[in-house]
């Protein structure tokens, strides 16, 4: 049972590595490792901060993140063209400020990932959720 599942599993991998999805919206390919910090934010009760908090985004090896809005929030992602979907992890449990209860709220909210001149931009247009970060 566990051959079969790794057979399916290569399987996927294969087949998705040999069709063509959905291509990311901007030319430059997103070069996702370090920390970002968010500069501007639209969302879900986005209206009721005094000003962007900035919130620090770590990309790691082995397609893992680290959001840090005052808990530490982190777990896997996963990146195909310019879907992206972040994965629930550990987080810290302090008290959660105002700021950091709309930020979540919107954070799992995020599908899209495009750079725009250097910045990242994730976004869900449905729902709109944008974020948009600065390399550090």
């Amino acid at each position: 049972m566990m051959r079969n599942f790794l057979m399916l599993m290569m399987l996927g991998v294969v087949m998705m590595a040999c069709t063509t999805g959905k291509q990311s919206k901007s030319a430059e390919a997103p070069a996702l490792e370090g920390e970002w910090v968010m500069v501007a934010f639209k969302g879900e009760d986005a209206d009721k901060l005094e000003t962007v908090p900035p919130v620090p985004l770590i990309f790691r090896e082995g397609n893992k993140f680290q959001v840090r809005p005052a808990n530490s929030v982190s777990g896997p992602y996963e990146l195909k063209g310019a879907e992206i979907k972040f994965g629930m992890g550990p987080s810290t449990m302090m008290a959660q400020p105002p700021e950091e209860v709309i930020f979540l709220k919107n954070w799992y909210k995020i599908n899209q990932l495009e750079m725009k001149k250097g910045k990242l931009v994730l976004t869900n247009e449905e729902e709109s959720v944008e974020m948009i970060f600065e390399k550090q």
